[in-house]
């Protein structure tokens, strides 16, 4: 349902806001999926794809770490921290891409080999370092200073309140500016 929304909601802006250059057939679609997903949640969500609505003529699933050092790649020089333009980076270089998602830390190392190229040189490999690990850290620490006993029970009796504290916290997360020098 997820992919048939965005699918509607993106054909519906080319039709409504521009001249027709967009049309369907011209959209290649592009679903990014989780490096250590295995071939049968990848084919889950192929068929989510296909129930949405999307070719598979026009249908390409990619893996997370490969899009987002694409996406490295092509950022402008004044975005990248440190000033540092991948795209100029010399044959033999090696950069990380370190995805901090909810339930891992994929880190994928590759090398820019002759004409610009990328080789994967580490895979992914979704260490159990994720956000929801800070989360579980963040629960442990008001554990700590309560009990659980107390914790638990104000979890049942004032889960507003609970949900409250968590979406404070996620806030406070998200806000956090990278370290510099």
């Amino acid at each position: 349902m997820v992919i048939k929304y965005l699918k509607d909601d993106l054909l519906k802006q080319c039709a409504t806001g521009g001249d027709g250059i967009v049309r369907p057939s011209d959209i290649m679609w592009v679903l990014t999926v989780p490096a250590i997903w295995n071939d049968s949640a990848k084919q889950f969500m192929r068929e989510a794809a296909l129930q949405a609505g999307l070719s598979t003529t026009k249908l390409k699933l990619a893996l997370e770490p490969e899009t987002e050092s694409l996406f490295c790649r092509h950022l402008p020089i004044d975005i990248m921290i440190g000033g540092i333009d991948i795209s100029k980076m010399k044959a033999g270089s090696k950069y990380m891409v370190i995805d901090a998602g909810g339930w891992t830390v994929d880190i994928t190392v590759h090398q820019v080999i002759e004409g610009g190229r990328l080789k994967e040189i580490h895979k992914a490999s979704g260490s159990a370092w994720g956000g929801t690990k800070v989360d579980e850290a963040y629960r442990q620490f008001l554990i700590s200073i309560v009990g659980n006993p107390v914790f638990q029970t104000f979890v049942n009796k004032h889960m507003d309140d609970y949900l409250d504290i968590t979406r404070e916290f996620e806030i406070k997360k998200r806000k956090q500016e990278p370290l510099t020098d």
